[in-house]
């Protein structure tokens, strides 16, 4: 046995007693209220799956069919997995709710423009949340990515966030809210997810298929964040992020499918370690900068450039691969401290550019290890002096590619 809940009006379950019955919660219309409880919560509205709201896409307005939370805990912790659909606003109004499965998997699925909203009260899932993209904009609303805002615990797990690329949306999926916990993130499926709060999550990240994009400088809590492959954006800004990192793989930075503006600059301040070899893909205009230092894991990797963006290493670089520009690689320039005196060759391509950029906060003569063998194959060399004092550079081996223009530019 089950409820549903229809109609505009409000439906209260109240009392000091906990309902048994544990068939699904469906609320298809209106508000249907939880105030199980003395004011202090902690007594189970329900018994079973809750649904809310529908997939009419000829009637209602987005998050129109709401669950509305009046004292805390109204759900069974690990029996109450929460379904939202296109119209769906679950508001837990300052409370604290605890929702997912006795065997962790999906604790939360959502449709595009469904909300969970918190306000002052905390949100924690045990299990992992489903986003269909697929779903969305009733006759009344056009499309708009599923969000969570106020408070969410990620509880003691990792929580996978499957979020599927919907063609029209920059983003996918927003978390606004503040992420605490213990546990971490696993980013899947192709869409984007936006993270914007003031996050404090300790457990890892790792970006499988599909991107993140930072919305605030703390998106990845004190997190480290692993990057196989994927994407990460700037949104609302440029943004620093202080998070250890550990990328292989084609890597896209940037990116243009922000919603905030974006800022086109990422500034990695911790260190970035290479773990397997690396593809850096950084579309025009954009900079990406490695100020926390750029290692390696697991032996010697190599580095690749691509798109017609700038990467800036402003500390040094240790890892001790090959470094190639690739053609319209764009631009990689060694600034501040930074230096590349431990990689085996550095390969300029068409189109490409190593800048050694002496006019910063460091004027240095050794960026460029004289063991390394700097091949220009058609790409250019620039070295930008210190305005009013001398600035060199020595290469042991500079070799210049048979049949290219390539070009060393002193400025």
């Amino acid at each position: 046995m089950g409820i549903s809940k229809s109609g505009h009006g409000s439906l209260e379950l109240g009392g000091l007693t906990a309902n048994t019955f544990t068939g699904d919660t469906v609320v298809s219309d209106g508000v249907l209220l939880f105030n199980k409880g003395d004011g202090s919560g902690g007594v189970n509205a329900i018994g079973g799956r809750l649904f809310i709201g529908d997939n009419n896409l000829v009637s209602g307005f987005s998050r129109s069919d709401v669950a509305r939370w009046l004292q805390d805990e109204q759900l069974p912790d690990y029996l109450a997995p929460v379904d939202l659909r296109t119209t769906g606003w679950m508001d837990l109004n300052d409370h604290d709710e605890t929702i997912g499965n006795v065997d962790a998997q999906t604790a939360l699925t959502l449709r595009a423009s469904s909300l969970v909203s918190t306000g002052l009260g905390t949100l924690t899932l045990i299990g992992n949340i489903a986003v269909n993209a697929a779903e969305g904009a009733t006759f009344w609303t056009p499309v708009a990515p599923a969000e969570i805002s106020g408070n969410l615990d990620l509880g003691p797990i990792v929580t996978t966030i499957n979020a599927p690329d919907r063609s029209e949306l920059p983003i996918d999926f927003i978390i606004s809210a503040n992420i605490s916990g213990e546990g971490g993130i696993r980013k899947t499926d192709t869409g984007i997810l936006l993270l914007s709060g003031n996050n404090t999550y300790t457990g890892s990240t790792f970006v499988e298929n599909g991107g993140i994009s930072i919305g605030s400088n703390t998106a990845f809590g004190t997190s480290t964040v692993y990057v196989p492959q994927g994407t990460l954006l700037a949104d609302g800004g440029a943004r620093t992020v202080s998070n250890t990192f550990f990328i292989s793989g084609t890597v896209n930075l940037i990116g243009t499918n922000t919603v905030g503006g974006g800022g086109n600059q990422i500034t990695f301040a911790g260190p970035v370690n290479l773990a397997g070899t690396t593809t850096i893909n950084i579309p025009i205009a954009g900079t990406a900068e490695f100020l926390g230092g750029l290692g390696e894991s697991f032996g010697a990797q190599s580095l690749s450039k691509s798109g017609f963006g700038t990467m800036v290493i402003s500390s040094a670089a240790t890892y001790s691969g090959t470094t190639t520009i690739n053609t319209n690689g764009g631009t990689i320039v060694l600034a501040d401290q930074g230096a590349l005196l431990n990689t085996t060759t550095i390969t300029v391509n068409v189109g490409g550019d190593l800048v050694l950029d002496n006019n910063s906060a460091a004027n240095r003569s050794n960026r460029v290890s004289d063991l390394t063998t700097v091949t220009l194959s058609g790409g250019r060399l620039t070295l930008i002096g210190k305005a009013g004092e001398a600035s060199s550079e020595t290469f042991g081996n500079l070799a210049l590619s048979d049949n290219t223009a390539s070009a060393i530019h002193s400025v």
